[in-house]
């Protein structure tokens, strides 16, 4: 599924939410997904910066 359609959806979905759901518990599930959110922003740096390890250690060994 392309990122356009993904937005999209979760939009649509964020908007029926926000219709079915009292403030409280719209503000609670909206804090769990800020926060899940999060941990995948975080999990895809650590990802980023060990794949960079990786690279300057299999360059290293290339040298060697």
């Amino acid at each position: 599924m392309d990122r356009n359609r993904i937005k999209c959806r979760l939009s649509c979905n964020e908007q029926l939410l926000r219709q079915a759901l009292d403030k409280p518990s719209r503000k609670l599930l909206l804090r769990i997904i800020d926060d899940l959110s999060l941990l995948s922003e975080l999990e895809s740096e650590k990802a980023y910066r060990d794949g960079i390890r990786q690279g300057i250690h299999l360059m290293s060994d290339e040298d060697v």
